[in-house]
């Protein structure tokens, strides 16, 4: 059985696994979009408040596709080219594929980077210098980004992915997902005065 405010499920298939998910104990699990199927989702990330609301009827923002699994939606290198991005509220940092890296005017691989995820340390990440990412109205900064070869996720999920968004740009957002229509809206953090 498990419960989210007033949304309960029980006896729902789940994945488990027998080994320690994270070392640390911070996370215990992770929730699939498809979880919240027929709900507008509302993530103040400012506030660190969900807010669950049955669909309406017409959804904005930009369309999100779900395959295997995967939140994807188009975003791009604000000097380059567009791809599919997986949608990662979980992830501290963006990380770029090497494919898109290549395909990114200006873009230096710089060396070796230490990235931990949940399933453990990301083999042959490196830090990336020169790439911005660009998502609706979101501008990442100019600080680095890391990148390691996506091919084996691409495969796995049957379309190229090329890369994660990730807190460094959607830290303090609120994220509007409308399951119904699969379209997703963030709306930036306020500016301080």
């Amino acid at each position: 059985k498990f419960a989210i405010g007033g949304l309960e499920f029980s006896d729902a298939l789940v994945t488990t696994t027998k080994d320690e998910f994270d070392p640390q104990g911070r996370i215990h699990g992770v929730l699939g979009i498809n979880v919240f199927s027929g709900y507008r989702v509302t993530l103040d990330l400012a506030t660190k408040r969900l807010i669950l609301e049955p669909c309406g009827t017409d959804p904005a923002g930009a369309p999100y596709w779900d395959v295997a699994g995967q939140m994807l939606v188009s975003a791009s290198a604000t000097a380059g080219p567009e791809g599919l991005f997986l949608f990662d509220t979980g992830a501290t940092r963006s990380m770029i594929a090497r494919s898109f890296v290549d395909r990114v005017p200006g873009a230096s691989v710089e060396g070796a980077a230490g990235v931990r995820t949940y399933g453990g340390n990301v083999a042959g990440a490196s830090v990336v210098r020169g790439v911005r990412l660009r998502f609706l109205d979101l501008e990442g900064a100019d600080g680095p980004v890391y990148t390691s070869d996506l091919t084996q996720r691409s495969r796995l999920g049957g379309v190229e992915v090329s890369g994660f968004l990730g807190m460094d740009l959607l830290d303090g957002t609120t994220i509007v997902v409308a399951t119904r229509g699969q379209r997703i809206a963030v709306i930036p953090a306020p500016k301080k005065d």
